[in-house]
């Protein structure tokens, strides 16, 4: 039995904000005397600007709007990658890409680092995670020091009741004219025994009713929780229901969005320029992607709700937040692991301190790579020596800079399509390692070709004007406060890796696993273990290279 814990958390100094509206402070609100519950929901694959929370037409999240006038909402949070793996290893670990090494060539975070819920349930909090995802999972060790654990996917060969009802939930949102996907009942592309690859993905109900049933059942309701649970509506395949559908689209953009096919290989063929889209076509994609926000708003709002029932909300720091965003047919891309855009980078983060003590909107940049040391900070527990990211409730007004990295995009993915059509001449833009700095409203991005590009994002939110050519002193400043902050990490070295870490490559994982993996467009057979790319600024990769 978990021994509960008394600690002094301390009153929280006042925080200098800088906010697009006015923010709410309740300094005579005592800080609570026992830790408390932690709860991260991760909205799987959202991008902030598709959320009418951030503005957005469509009211893809009305719910989340509510909860979130008594939570702190950070309006320009910029994720750390552009894919599931890294994100969520820095989030867990407080380290950089370039320092835990978890990535496409290396899907597997290695044991001697330190994990929240390993550093939470060390000081005696009762853990719990459940994920839609396989990559945020026990397949990558994204998982260590969790006491219970479970997924909607099979795994090794075990199908417990939830993986069943994961499937009913998905396979009651399919309409039976869904042609668009792998799943829909009418889609006539190539694709191969549909159902044991993604029919678990759309199960956020399930996901919440497990978690509440874990809270309601576990042997020591006195002990603090810390809780992560990954809905992943959002995600490809989409399949959104018919009611969110029809409560945000027009007959005739519902009804091309179920018509328009953006397989996994019809959005490769896309990028690769064998497909093209109508611009109407385009935005019935982006409808879809709306309403499966807003099936992901209403499994949400169940969870908040429920938790206020049961009093246990305002006993819980709450964090929503997004591990990377999404293309959806811009910049000439689709999904999520082939550019540094802002579709990929800009994501919800949504903290709710316990009691609500704190609320406002908060307009400075900061980084979800710091969700690490936050928790931390609220709970009171010292961050481990090396920690990387610092506190969003810092008393001053944080770096001048964020930075993200893509560090190895998914070659082989591409490369199988390639090979359909023959001769496609040169696509190697699409294979390019990026890193971003931001400054304000100022964007570098640095490829590994060598292109540099400069946005201002007050001005040209969709990237599409360069000025790096106008304002080379700023280029060349930010690209310099870019390698000085590469260049203090530590580098990963493979030589750490023992026993079970070995695993990382995609040969450790059985028919079933790869199949969902592919399913996802998370895998192929010839994705390397290239670890010279341990950064991205122009003056870093050599002199920081294993090989």
């Amino acid at each position: 039995m978990h021994a509960r814990r008394t600690w002094l958390l301390g009153a929280l100094g006042i925080i200098g904000l800088a906010t697009a509206g006015a923010v709410a402070l309740w300094p005579g609100t005592p800080a609570p005397t026992t830790p408390p519950n932690v709860l991260v929901v991760l909205w799987d694959t959202v991008r902030a600007d598709r959320m009418s929370l951030y503005g957005h037409e469509r009211a893809t999240t009305p719910a989340l709007e509510a909860f979130a006038e008594q939570a702190l909402v950070f309006d320009q949070a910029t994720a750390p990658g552009t894919w599931t793996l890294p994100t969520h290893a820095t989030m867990l670990t407080g380290l950089y890409p370039t320092t835990h090494g978890a990535r496409a060539g290396y899907r597997w975070l290695d044991h001697h680092h330190r994990t929240l819920p390993e550093i939470l349930g060390d000081a005696g909090y009762d853990t719990f995670w459940f994920s839609s995802n396989l990559i945020a999972g026990p397949l990558t060790n994204l998982t260590q020091g969790v006491a219970t654990l479970r997924t909607t996917y099979p795994r090794k060969g075990e199908r417990g009741p939830q993986v069943e009802a994961a499937k009913r939930a998905t396979l009651g949102k399919l309409l039976p004219d869904d042609a668009s996907n792998e799943l829909g009942p009418a889609f006539a592309g190539s694709a191969d025994d549909h159902w044991p690859k993604a029919a678990f993905k759309d199960a956020a109900p399930v996901i919440v009713e497990g978690f509440l049933r874990w809270l309601d059942r576990r042997d020591d309701s006195s002990a603090p929780f810390f809780a992560y649970l990954n809905l992943m509506e959002a995600h490809t395949p989409r399949v959104p229901s018919r009611s969110a559908r029809q409560r945000l689209l027009d007959d005739d953009t519902l009804a091309l969005g179920l018509a328009t096919d953006v397989s996994l290989r019809a959005e490769n063929e896309f990028m690769i320029g064998q497909r093209d889209y109508t611009e109407a076509e385009l935005e019935a994609i982006r409808g879809v992607y709306d309403a499966a926000l807003l099936d992901l708003d209403d499994a949400t709002a169940e969870l908040f709700d429920a938790l206020t029932q049961r009093g246990v909300l305002d006993d819980t720091l709450v964090v929503l937040v997004s591990d990377h965003g999404e293309h959806l047919g811009e910049h000439q891309r689709f999904e999520h692991r082939w550019s540094i855009h802002q579709q990929l980078l800009h994501v919800p983060l949504v903290v709710r301190l316990p009691g609500a003590r704190r609320t406002g909107r908060v307009s400075r940049r900061v980084s979800t790579a710091d969700v690490f040391s936050t928790v931390l900070d609220v709970v009171g527990i010292a961050e481990p020596l090396g920690t990387q990211t610092r506190t969003l409730l810092a008393s001053d007004e944080g770096p001048a800079t964020v930075f993200a990295q893509l560090l190895d995009p998914y070659a082989s993915q591409l490369r199988n399509v390639a090979e359909v059509y023959g001769d496609l001449g040169d696509y190697a833009q699409l294979l390019r390692t990026y890193c971003a700095v931001f400054e304000d409203s100022h964007k570098v991005v640095h490829a590994s070709d060598g292109a540099t590009q400069l946005f201002d994002l007050a001005t040209d939110p969709g990237e599409h004007t360069d000025r790096a050519a106008e304002q080379p002193d700023r280029v060349k400043r930010l690209l310099g406060a870019l390698s000085a902050w590469e260049q203090q990490l530590p580098v990963y070295d493979p030589a750490q890796r023992i026993g079970r870490d070995r695993r990382g490559k995609a040969g450790g994982q059985d028919r079933s696993e790869l199949q969902m993996l592919q399913a996802l467009g998370y895998v192929g057979d010839d994705d390397d273990d290239d670890y010279s790319r341990t950064h991205c600024s122009p003056s870093t990769n050599a002199e920081h290279s294993h090989e």
